[in-house]
């Protein structure tokens, strides 16, 4: 009920209802007369599936051959958030399991829950993952589920080098920390690995064997701390201390073990393998191609797009319009224009995120009344292809859409356009901004559908994204292709057969044929439709580096694919952080962590691993006692009070660098002041002088005034040039 978006409140009223309404005369219709489940109740039930999530994860990794783990981070209301998701083989269905029979596998990617972080730094994100997973081994290790085996020499439980010795691959977007997150991982793995060889041969030993190296460890504890206070010590401190023996011990035989190994026996215990996501790749390939457009038009010469500057900087310009000041200079550097520039400014009218502002509602009447089509592509949040889909709708509507910014101006009582629509307007009429969505329309028909057809069904159907490869060098090729023969789509009888990637029908005919109409209008459309291309084709080649000839997941051999096995993209962290921002709307006061209880046991099929593996009356008394310390630790507060410290230590951080560089300014202007006490003023008497007293005496001058002629120290390595320099200078004041 709670997952339908029953509140806690009412849900024990409602399951009361439906008791009464199925079967009125049972005992259970009777009781709910008495009672009723209070929200208290219903929090706890659901907190609870989060503990038996926890504890299926962990038993899932413990169980897998390997595994690979993806992220994602966003910031709400102020807060870094941070999402986490593990891709790994597990059974279909634990229903469907059977005594001794082997179960098929099916790779499945598992919700470890949103999670606060004070800043997304890669180092934060790798110690958030440790903690995460240290949090899930704890849970599974202390559950009723991992009884010591009868026969194992130790208990197998979740270790962290287990974890890391499975883990072969990171999934993330194209982001710099994102990449050096995957480089840290790699670290974490290779530092702490090996000790799980080390364990799997100790579990492996004969009872005799391992009594001898138990009882080895034991003797080195005892002479580490000493007889008489071993024998002082209590049956738990010996236990931790046998512990640590046993765990230097994996240590060391891991190492060993190891190094016993053969180059390609290491080479697939080390394997670990980065992807980028693929709409990730089509987004940047797009955005390479629009930043080509603006170097066109200076190149060819030509008017480029019309300005669309805010309201402050369309000020700043026209104040500076007979002669550029620097408040012009610098509204001018800001100010952009062109379809980009367009389709964001019209998402923001049209359809701005926040439905209070904008046209909204009034625009769908207008454009449903007119043309069929009620909504406009959501460019206001970040939705892949929206800038693709709003070029289209622009140029399928050009005509209606002017109509309708002077309909929505008339409207008004002093029918005139704010400074937004007058852009809106203005830009709508400008042929080279025109131009721009036409080249993005046919660049959307031939590659931006196709692939995005092609990804979705590659996800759709468990698809391995380290196999997507050969699909990319298809990709570039087509894009060459584009470039060599760019007639293939803009001509008027352009075939869809040939024009687009995958072969299949256009998406926007409508768009299409008034963007053929439209191209013979600007001569040089193909022109630009190259360059773009040429930008997107320079930015497909950066971003599927991973899958270049050579690299590590080309010289990955089929099997090592399989184990690194990852999605095609990210839209699971990315979902799951939008999931949040929606349910915190909905449910202003629930704490994250019993959010990430009920998405993690609705999301991951917790009921179907709790009926077959946690159905055990001791299992379920572990999960309530779990839930309620997890509920009475203050988590959220723990996790705030965190945040603040780490911002307080940054800002003290902050400061201490300020009073380091207040006391370096300080040092220096008192020895430029000593400087100038004693300025050289002869060009005999300069030419004697050191290479640091001349580079001193500039440095004064350069405090004295803005003069670019006057080097700065880095510019002056030769003495005979920073003494010309300095001749000069002294010349001039």
């Amino acid at each position: 009920m709670t997952k339908a978006g029953c509140s806690a409140n009412q849900s024990g009223k409602l399951l009361n209802e439906i008791i009464r309404e199925i079967a009125p005369r049972s005992g259970a219709a009777k009781e709910t007369e008495k009672h009723e489940a209070s929200a208290r109740t219903v929090q706890r039930s659901n907190g609870e599936g989060g503990v038996a999530a926890k504890i299926q994860i962990g038993y899932e990794m413990m169980q897998a051959k390997s595994l690979t783990i993806s992220g994602d981070a966003t910031t709400h209301k102020k807060q870094n958030l941070e999402s986490r998701h593990a891709n790994y083989a597990v059974r279909a269905s634990y229903s469907d399991e059977k005594q001794g029979e082997t179960v098929p596998t099916v790779n499945r990617t598992r919700f470890l829950g949103v999670h606060t972080s004070v800043n997304h730094k890669a180092a934060t994100q790798l110690e958030g993952w440790k903690n995460t997973v240290s949090d899930i081994a704890d849970v599974t290790n202390r559950s009723p589920l991992l009884e010591k085996s009868s026969g194992s020499n130790i208990q197998h439980v979740f270790r962290m080098c287990e974890f890391t010795a499975k883990l072969v691959g990171v999934h993330s977007d194209h982001a710099e920390d994102q990449k050096a997150f995957a480089r840290g991982a790699l670290s974490w793995k290779l530092e702490t690995s090996r000790a799980s060889l080390g364990y799997t041969y100790i579990e492996e030993l004969s009872e005799e064997d391992f009594i001898r190296v138990a009882d080895e460890a034991q003797a080195e504890k005892i002479s580490e701390v000493g007889e008489a206070k071993w024998d002082g010590m209590s049956s738990n401190e010996r236990e931790k201390l046998l512990d640590d023996a046993i765990s230097a011990l994996a240590w060391r035989l891991g190492e060993e073990k190891y190094a016993s190994l053969s180059a390609e026996e290491k080479k697939d215990f080390d394997l670990f393998l980065w992807v980028g996501c693929m709409m990730h790749k089509l987004l940047n390939a797009v955005k390479g191609g629009c930043a080509k457009f603006s170097s066109f038009w200076a190149r060819k010469n030509l008017r480029g797009p019309l300005l669309l500057p805010n309201r402050d900087n369309d000020a700043a310009l026209d104040s500076a319009s007979s002669s550029l000041t620097a408040a012009g200079k610098r509204a001018l550097e800001v100010s952009g224009g062109g379809a980009v520039k367009l389709t964001s400014l019209m998402g923001a009218y049209l359809k701005h995120r926040d439905d209070k502002k904008g046209e909204q509602d009034a625009h769908k009447a207008y454009m449903d009344f007119f043309s069929g089509i009620s909504t406009f592509p959501d460019t206001s949040n970040t939705r892949y292809q929206s800038h693709i889909d709003a070029a289209a709708v622009i140029i399928a509507q050009l005509e209606l859409y002017q109509e309708y910014m002077r309909h929505a101006r008339d409207l008004k009582q002093n029918r005139n356009f704010n400074h937004m629509e007058n852009n809106i307007y203005n830009a709508l009429q400008d042929l080279p901004t025109q131009a721009e969505l036409l080249v993005m329309v046919f660049y959307g028909e031939a590659v931006c559908y196709p692939y995005g057809r092609t990804v979705r069904n590659a996800v759709t159907d468990g698809r391995n994204a380290l196999d997507m490869g050969p699909y990319h060098e298809q990709v570039i090729a087509f894009v060459k292709r584009l470039i060599e023969t760019p007639e293939i789509i803009l001509s008027p009888d352009a075939d869809p057969q040939e024009a687009v990637m995958d072969g299949r029908e256009w998406t926007n005919p409508e768009a299409v044929a008034i963007a053929q109409k439209l191209a013979p209008s600007f001569p040089y459309l193909r022109e630009l439709f190259v360059d773009f291309c040429d930008g997107t084709l320079v930015t497909w080649q950066r971003f599927s580096a991973e899958f270049v000839t050579g690299g590590a997941i080309d010289s990955a051999s089929k099997s090592n694919r399989e184990r690194a096995w990852m999605p095609a993209t990210n839209d699971a962290n990315e979902g799951a952080l939008g999931r949040y921002r929606v349910l915190k709307r909905a449910k202003v006061r629930q704490t994250l962590h019993l959010q990430n209880a009920q998405v993690m046991y609705n999301r991951n099929g917790t009921q179907d691993f709790m009926d077959a593996k946690l159905n055990r009356p001791q299992d379920e008394a572990f999960l309530r006692a779990e839930w309620r310390k997890v509920d009475s630790s203050k988590l959220t507060k723990r996790g705030n009070d965190e945040v603040v410290r780490a911002n307080i230590a940054t800002v003290e951080e902050k400061h201490e660098k300020d009073t380091v560089r207040a006391g370096k300014k300080a040092e220096t202007q008192a020895r430029l002041k000593a400087v100038g006490d004693k300025m050289v003023l002869e060009e005999s008497e300069i030419r004697k002088m050191t290479l640091k007293a001349i580079r001193l005496q500039l440095q004064f001058l350069r405090s004295l005034c803005e003069d670019p002629e006057i080097p700065r120290a880095k510019d002056t390595a030769k003495k005979e040039a920073a003494k010309e320099a300095l001749i000069a200078a002294m010349a001039r004041y």
